[in-house]
């Protein structure tokens, strides 16, 4: 192999393995912070939509926008909760973390989403325990009112920054391989 031969293909990787590193690194800078799609369906036929932000790696709520409705808006629905209750949440039984949601106000309604783990750093998604021993994932419209999910998820959403990552990657990927096989059909190859 020629030194002007070598001296290209150090070229061509380097961009290669700056774009492959970043690509790997990125995410684990930020990796703790996820934001969660939630989706379920329960009593009065209501929906459960929005997103729940956690830290993983510090195992706390970051934030939270939660809707809960029905076609017919009765039965006191719709309900939106933003405010993440720290006093209504945390491990119950021992088995199942409860995130709760309210208005900030400490009264009526709240939503209630239990998570069948006892902590939440390393979580990653997944179904919503309905019910959960004594308890359930659900909404509270008052004291006497507060239906639980027919079923529920939490469902991890890719966050754009990665996704232009990993894009980017691909596309410098195609345009290396593109070019070495360019230059290779003029070398006769």
């Amino acid at each position: 192999m020629t030194l002007s031969r070598l001296r290209n293909l150090g070229e061509s990787r380097s961009p290669l393995l700056l774009l492959a590193a970043l690509t790997l690194l990125a995410p684990a800078m930020h990796a703790g912070i996820i934001t969660f799609s939630a989706a379920g369906t329960g009593q009065f036929n209501s929906t459960l939509s929005g997103t729940v932000v956690i830290d993983t790696s510090a195992g706390v709520v970051q934030s939270l926008n939660l809707t809960v409705s029905n076609p017919t808006q009765s039965n006191g629905l719709p309900i939106t909760v933003t405010m993440f209750d720290s006093f209504g949440s945390g491990l119950v039984g021992g088995t199942t973390y409860f995130i709760q949601g309210d208005n900030g106000h400490g009264t009526f309604p709240f939503v209630d989403l239990g998570l069948p783990v006892t902590t939440l750093v390393g979580y990653s998604g997944g179904a919503l325990c309905t019910p959960c021993g004594n308890f359930g994932s659900g909404f509270a419209l008052s004291s006497t009112v507060q239906p639980i999910f027919d079923s529920a998820s939490l469902t991890a959403t890719p966050e754009p920054a990665s996704v232009a990552l990993t894009a980017a990657g691909a596309l410098l990927g195609f345009a290396v391989r593109r070019r070495r096989w360019a230059i290779a059909q003029l070398n006769g190859r």
